[in-house]
């Protein structure tokens, strides 16, 4: 297999890419939210991701890619509600449209394609051990990340510039994990009430 040599913005310099078991490159990265049709800055990321699956399998790797599809948040359940629709017709209507649109661009599908919905137990089970170890916390209804409690938070970005546009809870060193919907916020009751138990 031929070496595949990307930038890595930890070291700041070239280097091989290399998949953990010498043969299968594994990656995951996010994928759209679907309450709307996705914008030519969604399919840059999309455009690249599907690059890197290609590189890779042209020097003769196998690649196992994983994106996700963000099917609920406030957009989704609002504009699920606007349209008179179930959530879940509403989000498969606009993930049809951003399969179809990524067909048009000859993008390839991930391996797989979780659905956020589709992991919500998960999601909440991880949130409760991150407040029971101590490392977010629960305030006014949402869930915060003590961004303090990991030494090594930000440290991709080489910047605490970029910290500074995350949305932040007191001191400015915290960082939202969860919260209600803006438009329902009962809708999450069940999920913060689980989390703060």
């Amino acid at each position: 297999m031929e070496e595949v040599r990307l930038f890595d913005t930890a070291s700041r310099a070239v280097k091989p890419l290399t998949a953990s078991d010498g043969k299968d490159l594994k990656f995951y990265a996010c994928g759209p939210t679907v309450y709307g049709p996705a914008h030519i800055g969604n399919f840059r990321s999309f455009v690249v991701q599907d690059l890197l699956v290609r590189v890779w399998e042209a020097t003769g790797g196998k690649v196992r890619h994983v994106r996700n599809l963000t099917d609920v948040d406030d957009k989704t359940i609002k504009g699920a509600r606007d349209a008179k629709q179930k959530l879940g017709d509403f989000t498969q209507g606009w993930t049809d449209r951003f399969w179809k649109n990524g067909a048009a661009l000859g993008l390839k599908k991930p391996t797989q394609e979780p659905k956020a919905t589709e992991f919500i137990p998960k999601q909440i089970a991880l949130v409760e051990r991150l407040v029971k170890s101590g490392h977010a916390y629960e305030s006014g209804g949402s869930v915060y990340y003590r961004v303090k409690s990991f030494a090594n938070y930000g440290k991709l970005f080489l910047s605490s510039l970029f910290l500074c546009s995350l949305p932040y809870h007191n001191d400015n060193t915290e960082r939202i994990l969860c919260q209600p919907p803006r438009e329902f916020p009962s809708a999450a009751k069940g999920c913060l009430t689980s989390v703060t138990k």
